[in-house]
């Protein structure tokens, strides 16, 4: 077996996603095709990671303008 389960013997184009350019480079510790669901969790975590890190400095209003969310959703994100 090759990388994240790839078998080295199947000639595979490793085309990559929207996550990494190769999936051997990929960060997460499944295949977004492979776990949907767990992928947009991933996603939901990385988008709340930056919004987090812009809440000292704008409203729950400003944010939500921001990152096209609703005031309600930056409020569960704390």
């Amino acid at each position: 077996m090759g990388t994240k389960g790839v078998p080295t013997f199947i000639d595979h184009p490793d085309k990559g996603c929207d996550v990494a350019p190769l999936c051997v480079e990929c960060p997460l510790p499944f295949c977004k095709y492979d776990n949907p669901k767990a992928y947009h969790s991933w996603q939901k975590d990385e988008r709340d990671s930056v919004i987090t890190a812009d809440m000292p400095n704008l409203s729950q209003k400003q944010l939500a303008a921001k990152y096209g969310l609703s005031v309600r959703t930056i409020q569960r994100i704390k």
